[in-house]
């Protein structure tokens, strides 16, 4: 990407509005201040072809700069899986483990690494201590309980729930729909209108940003009541109302057509006196709306249709209508999806005693017969969620905890009782870190962080976990408990938990199940092929041992190891050179590298299309004219034209070239690249091109691998002093593309390149290109007064003719008369 600069490209400017063009003398006035300023235009269409120049000039160098870092980035990084500097890497090898234990342990490394080595018992693995709650421990109430279901008393809902209000916004239309608008619930009711107004406003807002408005419009609510509309960028946009729900706008005081495009579009109507409330019954939620929510059960929807049970103006179709047939009919409709029992609907009393046959008043207990099952509220069509619902339930209630529920709201679905009134608190000790909880607050070890909308489960198992006390701390929901485990496995790993707040949570000490102490892995090993062995201990069941990595599977107790054979139980290993994957890596290595040379070698060595006559360039840069007569097209095709052998003959890349030529043409204490079936073109057309001879290779890299990757990283410190391809290859790329340090490579130095951010405003060509700006920019100053000037001679001019035009008329009338 280049670093471009802009400025004006206007090709005579319109610093005027008061120019009279040809109006009394005919004449084409554009043209000739043009042409008389043509000196200045072409001074400028040069400075901005020498600056377009510069910026391909600048794209090609990043592009070769690109090259040789994603060379880097796939073969020398460290974090590569073919990263060709590691010596190990040529030695790594396929390890089989052997004997009637084989399964107990894998090996990966090196042949050298496993040459003597073998297992001869693994007497203990590897435990991390942890600690899981018992399923009699309810952790959650494992059902969804509504809140109050009332068929005779009416509710106090929003006037205004699921209305809608259209804005548009400039050119742009964005529609908003209200939904969830809280109500008040103070007894005052001065305050309670000033409260319901404010949750309007806070309805709005939300609505403005889920239409996408947030960033420009906002909604204020004044002192005097009025919703205020506000343009929050105030850039002369129109906002206009094209359309909404009669209630809404009706409330607000705004109609259809009301705009400004003076930042601020105000209501008529004081919020505080309009009815924003209304009261509905039970059975007139369900006739207003579509009567229906939908419950999901293990990821399987079913929906509830309660319109069935009323007619159009919200009287029950069975005037005995109670608690209990409302629950028999929501059994009937979830055993359509789900069968018969699997979650059954009873109707208790609000206080959750037994209810009585005919109560019309009470709440209802959703319940899964499996007690592994999850069951949810997953939608709710209008006027049966929420609390002013018929239903009183939420969306996202489930028959497990709601981690992300305030502890002190009735909603959470934690089984333990947990009293924050009177600023109680409640606290736990996991290894010795403290942790107490309040209604908002967190304090570990003392030290408090607030939660402004109340502590959550979340917020406890995020803090518990972020802590040092070493422990990783899950709510498993499908099997409703909590499990704590050590961050560290082996005995350094610690689930040590007392306290109030462990025992709701993790149920009390005794009743645990899963409570482990951790243990380390012991294992008996050899190093001398079963002659003498030695007890190791490790904290995991995966470690390096000795340049080997070691898993360890299970346990097993060698018999009759002979400790001079290494013959019995013991688990011995065999290993056999890993060519495939070296080769691999070596072949995709050579491929990239000889697209790299060839790279380079085309952009030094292209040269730019010159006239016949062998003058000038053929192509230049098109100026802003030119463009203007040509198709997209035909600008791509030249552009193209103009940019080949922008780099031709670059001294820089002549450098970079060489530097590559002979990368391969090498050997390192006495064997060469060409020994291992990697071969240098000998012609001076192939400009250091390699090519592989894979069989040739492989043999290589069987018998002496060791050779092999000497010839790819030897450091110079070997017995030639000869260095090897890859570690040449890592100083060419440092030399022209480092981006990190102080000393940039050459052609970060020369060009830049995103990969080194800040280059790209500190190098060689954009530092030509801001000059060559800063020119245009002059230049295009002198311009527009140049033609000022021009024009206002043409404008007195045009004043001039028509003065003596009027005086010529009255003298002819003059005559005449």
């Amino acid at each position: 990407m280049s670093t471009s600069i802009s400025s004006s490209s206007s090709v005579i400017t319109t610093s005027s509005s008061k120019r009279l063009t040809g109006l009394m003398s005919n004449m084409d006035t554009d043209q000739i201040v043009k042409d008389m300023s043509s000196g200045t235009l072409t001074k400028i269409a040069k400075l901005k072809q020498k600056r377009q120049t510069l910026e391909w000039r600048q794209n090609a160098f990043r592009s070769v700069t690109t090259s040789l870092l994603n060379f880097s980035n796939q073969f020398l990084s460290s974090t590569s899986m073919t990263n060709l500097k590691k010596s190990s890497f040529f030695k790594s090898a396929v390890i089989t483990s052997l004997g009637s234990n084989a399964s107990a342990a894998s090996v990966s490394g090196t042949a050298d690494s496993i040459r003597n080595f073998s297992i001869g018992s693994i007497d203990k693995l590897a435990t991390t201590a942890g600690i899981t709650t018992d399923s009699n421990h309810k952790i959650s109430t494992r059902n969804i309980t509504t809140g109050e279901i009332d068929f005779l008393t009416s509710r106090d809902v929003s006037a205004l729930e699921d209305t809608s209000i259209t804005l548009s916004y400039g050119n742009d239309t964005f529609f908003m729909k209200l939904s969830d608008i809280e109500l008040s619930s103070n007894a005052d009711p001065s305050i309670q209108a000033q409260e319901n107004a404010e949750n309007l406003e806070a309805a709005l807002n939300s609505a403005l940003k889920a239409g996408g408005l947030n960033d420009l419009v906002s909604a204020e609510l004044g002192t005097d009541g009025k919703i205020t509309f506000r343009d929050l960028k105030n850039d002369g946009n129109e906002l206009k109302v094209t359309g909404g729900s009669t209630a809404l706008l009706n409330v607000l005081g705004l109609e259809t057509g009301d705009s400004t495009s003076d930042g601020t579009l105000t209501g008529t109507n004081d919020l505080r006196t309009e009815e924003l409330v209304k009261q509905v019954t039970f059975g007139e939620s369900i006739a207003n709306g579509n009567g229906t929510f939908t419950l999901d059960l293990n990821g399987v929807k079913a929906v509830v249709n309660l319109k069935e049970l009323v007619n159009e103006d919200g009287s029950f179709k069975d005037p005995t209508m109670n608690m209990e047939k409302l629950a028999t009919h929501i059994n009937g409709e979830l055993d359509k999806t789900y069968g018969t029992g699997k979650v059954n609907v009873s109707a208790v009393n609000v206080d959750g005693t037994p209810i009585a046959a005919d109560a019309t008043q009470g709440k209802l207990v959703f319940e899964t017969t499996s007690t592994t099952s999850i069951l949810s509220v997953a939608s709710g069509d209008s006027g049966i969620l929420g609390a002013s619902g018929a239903m009183n339930m939420n969306l996202g209630d489930a028959n497990r905890l709601l981690v992300f529920e305030p502890l002190t709201s009735s909603r959470n679905n934690l089984n333990a009782a947990l009293d924050f009134s009177g600023g109680n608190t409640h606290s736990m000790t996991i290894n010795d870190v403290d942790f107490e909880v309040g209604s908002d607050f967190i304090k570990v070890n003392g030290e408090q962080k607030d939660f402004a909308k109340g502590v959550t489960v979340n917020d406890i198992i995020n803090t518990v976990n972020n802590s040092d006390a070493g422990v990783v701390m899950k709510y498993l929901s499908t099997s409703d408990r909590f499990s704590l485990t050590a961050s560290q496995s082996g005995s350094v790993g610690k689930t040590n938990v007392t306290g109030t707040l462990g025992d709701a949570l993790f149920g009390a000490e005794a009743t645990r199940i899963g409570e482990t102490e951790g243990t380390d892995s012991e294992m008996k090993v050899s190093f001398d092929g079963g002659r003498s062995y030695e007890t190791i201990t490790r904290s995991s069941n995966t470690f390096t041992l000795d340049g080997m990595d070691v898993t360890l599977n299970s346990t097993f107790t060698s018999q009759a190891v002979d400790a001079v054979t290494g013959t019995g139980d013991a688990i011995t290993f065999s290993s056999k050179a890993n060519a495939d994957e070296v080769v691999d890596a070596v072949k995709s290595m050579i491929e990239e590298y000889n697209k790299m040379i060839e790279m380079v070698n085309t952009t030094v060595s292209t040269k730019p299309v010159r006239n016949k006559s062998g003058g000038g360039l053929t192509y230049q840069p098109l100026t802003d004219e030119q463009k203007e007569e040509m198709s997209d097209k035909e600008i791509e095709k030249w552009e193209q034209k103009a940019q080949e052998g922008i780099l031709f003959a670059d001294p820089l890349l002549r450098s970079l070239s060489s530097d590559l030529r002979f990368v391969f043409a090498i050997q390192v204490d006495g064997v060469s690249m060409n020994q291992i079936g990697i071969k240098t073109g000998t012609s001076y057309k192939d400009n250091g091109k390699i090519s592989f001879d894979e069989t040739q290779f492989r043999k290589a890299l069987e018998e002496k691998p060791d050779a092999v990757a000497k010839l790819f990283n030897a450091d110079g410190s070997n017995a030639s002093g000869e260095k090897g391809a890859i570690s040449k290859i890592e100083e060419i790329i440092t030399r022209y593309a480092n981006t990190s340090g102080s000393q940039k490579g050459s052609l970060i130095q020369k060009a830049g390149h995103s990969a080194s951010p800040m280059s790209e405003l500190d190098n060689v060509i954009y530092k030509e290109i801001r000059s060559l700006s800063d020119q245009i920019d002059t230049w295009e100053d002198k311009l527009k007064i140049e033609q000022d000037r021009y024009y206002s001679k043409f404008t007195n001019l045009e004043v001039y003719l028509n003065k003596m035009n009027a005086q010529s008329g009255w003298l002819m009338q003059q005559v005449g008369s």
